[in-house]
């Protein structure tokens, strides 16, 4: 009996002693009630023991694998966000810059087609101007009617020439036959308001037609007359160079002006906006160094600004007899106009000159640019010259009205072929 207690005593203290062993190998102790298994295993080699614990080991090895993935998560997630949207942002970028290339090529590419064909036609009409006669009528570029009369180009009458096509050079337009798309007008230089040599008196009929004040055109015409001249002197109602600074304005040249735009630079003279209006829709000034003044081709404005006293009916008649029968000199002229002429004979003459305002329309965009072109035969190196160019602004565009279809400003191969076969027929009879 006693035996068989210290036996059982002596298993108990091994196995007290093995836990304890176990609890210093692992820092806890195999107790029933918590939910662990705990097997004890043969001691290591070493001598050490080790307990396996099934729950233990799984939960030890697959939370730190669970964790790192929440994070790997949460982490490519808004990488991913960004590099999408850094994508969408490149790409309207890109798409935006290709779009802008387009539109500046297109740009470019019409600049450059509206230049070659600004180029084309100043070409054909500096042939046409060069190569023709100018008659009454205006530039003759068909066969000619009386071929005897024919003379080279600056002849003494010239004017005697007619033919069986006429280009009218009172602003009348044409479609230009080599580019269908573009409208032509010329404007013989002499049918218009010359702003360097036109006496005061006609410039104050001028202002009066458009309903200015007495004060207002006073102011007008002694500005233009101190702007242009080559003194100090100020006139009644005129300004000089101090008068400009006063208010920040350029000052005057005292010379010639160059275009007829540069007449805005003139104290007051911007504010004349019904004037500059009308300027911009169909030309009323020139500042060619081209002199006299032709009833052919004039204007209306123009013939109440040089003809004192003329009556609108009286205007209308003169435009409806030139038109079936032109002008050949003074008193046909006065006339028509019903008025006694007082100008030197010198000033009235009744063919163009040598210098043009032209204006070309694209019919496409109702694009408008204006020009001047002056021949200068006298000069070998440059025997014309283009005196300014401007773009009519698009405020001021005027409707395009409807063109005539026979209307056409020919080209010159059109002119050039009818012309051997008109001479080919001459010379089989």
């Amino acid at each position: 009996m006693g035996l068989s207690i210290h036996t059982l005593r002596t298993a108990s203290v091994e196995t007290d002693s093995s836990s304890l062993q176990t609890s210093a190998v692992f820092g806890k102790t195999g107790k029933s009630g918590l939910g662990r298994s705990i097997e004890f295993h043969r001691p290591l080699p070493n001598g050490k023991s080790f307990m396996r614990n099934r729950i233990d080991k799984k939960k030890t090895r697959k939370a730190p694998h669970s964790r790192n993935r929440t994070s790997e998560a949460g982490f490519i997630l808004p990488m991913a966000i960004w590099i999408v949207a850094i994508v969408g942002l490149a790409a309207a970028s890109l798409n935006a810059w290709i779009m802008d290339s387009v539109s500046n090529a297109q740009a470019l590419r019409d600049k450059v087609e509206a230049q070659i064909a600004f180029d084309d036609i100043v070409n054909e009409l500096i042939y046409f101007r060069g190569r023709k006669f100018q008659s009454q009528r205006g530039l003759e570029v068909g066969s000619p009617l009386n071929p005897s009369s024919v003379r080279p180009q600056g002849g003494i009458f010239p004017s005697e020439v007619s033919s069986d096509r006429v280009i009218r050079m009172d602003g009348r337009p044409y479609i230009v036959a080599s580019r269908s798309e573009y409208i032509v007008r010329i404007y013989d230089a002499r049918g218009l308001v010359n702003l360097n040599d036109t006496p005061p008196r006609n410039l104050r009929r001028l202002f009066s037609y458009f309903g200015y004040s007495e004060a207002q055109i006073n102011r007008f015409v002694d500005t233009h007359q101190d702007y242009r001249d080559e003194d100090d002197l100020i006139r009644l109602a005129g300004a000089e160079k101090r008068d400009y600074e006063r208010r920040g304005y350029t000052p005057p040249r005292n010379f010639h002006l160059i275009t007829p735009l540069e007449a805005q630079n003139i104290m007051d003279w911007e504010t004349a906006e019904k004037l500059w209006t009308a300027h911009l829709k169909s030309p009323i000034f020139h500042t060619c160094r081209s002199t006299g003044f032709n009833p052919n081709t004039a204007s209306p404005l123009t013939i109440v600004t040089f003809v004192p006293g003329i009556q609108d009916d009286r205007v209308a008649e003169v435009i409806e007899r030139r038109e079936s029968r032109p002008f050949r000199n003074s008193r046909e002229f006065g006339a028509a106009a019903d008025r006694m002429l007082t100008n030197q004979p010198f000033f009235y003459t009744f063919v163009p000159g040598t210098c043009s305002v032209i204006e070309l329309t694209n019919r496409n965009n109702n694009e408008r640019i204006r020009f001047s072109l002056t021949l200068l035969p006298a000069q070998n190196e440059q025997p014309w010259q283009v005196d300014y160019v401007f773009r009519i602004p698009e405020e001021s565009f005027a409707e395009i009205s409807e063109v005539d279809i026979e209307s056409v400003f020919p080209s010159p191969e059109e002119i050039d072929g009818t012309e051997r076969r008109s001479n080919r027929n001459t010379r089989i009879r």
